[in-house]
């Protein structure tokens, strides 16, 4: 599902979570081939794992890239939160301004990422958000179980951390 499609909105809910190990969740061979990132600020105790992709933007020219603040106003609004705790967007730029360079060649100039799953510590609190692509005139009572299987899903995933 494309979020430039007519009536198209992410989802979130957020609910607490139980685990520190975000190192070996990230390592897990369930996820070996999805995107994944891990951001960690030792200073302000914050911790961010992202897993999978929920929504993406692909920045292919640099024509294109320059509204930046534009694409991100038009993400927050189309996400509609059940949580506490939002969703974050990871925001990624090539190394090279040139696509026709190895190994940039195949990656777009920038992309703008909502993970599927996001695991945010700050302030010694962990919060799981899960985040889905739907159609804004969907039935929450069914976004809500979808969202509630896949936080379900991954907490199951996190059980057996090999």
């Amino acid at each position: 599902m494309n979020l430039n499609k007519t009536n198209s909105c992410l989802f979130s809910t957020s609910v607490d979570f139980e685990s520190s190990d975000y190192l070996n969740i990230f390592s897990m061979k369930l996820y070996e081939d999805r995107y994944k990132v891990l951001l960690e600020n030792i200073s302000s105790d914050f911790i961010f794992l992202g897993i999978d992709i929920a929504c993406s933007i692909e920045i292919k020219s640099f024509i294109q890239s320059s509204p930046s603040t534009e694409t991100i106003k038009q993400l927050h609004s189309k996400l509609i939160s059940f949580g506490d705790v939002d969703p974050l967007l990871i925001f990624a730029q090539s190394f090279s301004q040139s696509k026709n360079i190895y190994p940039w060649s195949k990656h777009p100039i920038a992309s703008y990422v909502i993970p599927k799953y996001q695991l945010i510590q700050c302030d010694n609190k962990t919060s799981l958000v899960v985040t889905c692509l739907g159609q804004e005139n969907e039935s929450r009572k069914v976004l809500k179980k979808t969202l509630t299987t896949q936080i379900n899903r991954f907490i199951k995933s996190t059980k057996n951390i090999e």
